[in-house]
Order: structure tokens, then sequence, then C-alpha cells
């Protein structure tokens, strides 16, 4: 242990570098995380080839791994923030003991104006996160998935080697030409 004041603030800043690294290591981890979740609820969202209730599922599945990692990347943020105030505390006292003995060179820089802000911008992203995975869910149970190929003309199209299925032709068109897979038809174009 540090015996002197001045080897006990080196050592107390040394100890609060490595936790402000740390506070940004774990954002940075999670913020990779719930961009994950986030993704994998849209893969979700672009996986036609299941049914409609199994996708909503890994929909829901997904956007509520969302909402769990970002409150988790809150309350980790959280502890360390608390952890840092301690280290933050002990050294604003030994500063505040080594003035009164004229010993004023262990004094950091005054804070900057407009500083102090990127805990705050941290917890913004995962609050945000959280919303926009919160309003999903509230909006999943009203979605209906379009078919693959409403709209489509299929003229002379060959899809019997495809895994289309009646769902996915609702509303396209064909001609007599046009080969679909077994038990599958479409509608003649007008």
């Amino acid at each position: 242990m540090a015996t002197s004041a001045d080897d006990q603030w080196k050592e107390i800043n040394a100890s609060v570098r490595h936790w402000e690294t740390l506070v940004f290591e774990t954002a940075k981890a999670y913020f990779n995380i719930v961009a994950l979740a986030l993704g994998g609820a849209g893969a979700a969202i672009a996986w036609t080839a299941i049914p409609s209730n199994v996708q909503k599922i890994a929909v829901m599945v997904f956007l509520s791994a969302t909402i769990v990692l970002s409150a988790l990347a809150v309350l980790a943020l959280n502890s360390q923030k608390a952890y840092l105030r301690g280290f933050y505390s002990v050294r604003k006292t030994l500063e505040a003991s080594e003035g009164k003995k004229g010993n004023v060179h262990l004094k950091l820089y005054e804070k900057q104006r407009g500083s102090g802000y990127t805990m705050v911008a941290l917890w913004g992203g995962f609050f945000v996160a959280i919303a926009v995975a919160v309003l999903l869910l509230l909006l999943l149970p009203n979605t209906t998935r379009i078919p693959l190929l409403q709209g489509a003309n299929l003229t002379g199209a060959d899809l019997s080697t495809t895994r289309l299925t009646q769902a996915d032709l609702q509303g396209a068109c064909s001609n007599g030409g046009t080969k679909l897979p077994a038990n599958v038809s479409v509608d003649r174009c007008r």
C-alpha cells in the first residue's frame, strides 16, 4: 500500500483510469450485444420461410432480449459509476488535506464546462434501445405478413423448384406458361 500522499494519489488515479476504461469497454460490449439482438429481430422479420406465428415469437424473443440486455447494461454502468465515485471522493479528500499542508501539486485540472455528460449519453443509448424494443413489441400483435409475391406478374416464370406456398402467391398473377410448385396455384393475369 502506498504510504506518501503523492503515492496514494498516483495509485488512486491509476485505479480511476482503469475503472473509467472498464466503463467504456462494458458499454461497448453491451452495445454490440444489444445491436445483435435488434438485428436478430430484423432477421426474424425477414425470415419468410416459417409460419407467421413462429416468426412473431422469434421477433418477440429478440426484442425481449434487447430490453433485458439494455436494462442490465444500465445497471452495470450505474454500479461502475458508483464505484468510481468512491475513488473520486477519496482523491478529493486527499487533495483537500494536502492543500491545507501547502502541497497543492496533488490537484487535477478543473472540470471543463459542459463535461460530465458521458454517462448520461451511454444510459441514453440503452434507454432508446429499450423504448424502440417496447414500441415494436406493442405493435407486433397487430402485424400481418404480406404475401411474398403480392402484386407480382409471374407470366412465363419457372418457379417449380422453389418452396413457395399458396400464402406467398396470394395477390400474384400468371399465365399458362408459368411453372409453379406442386399443389400451388395462382390467378390468371387480366
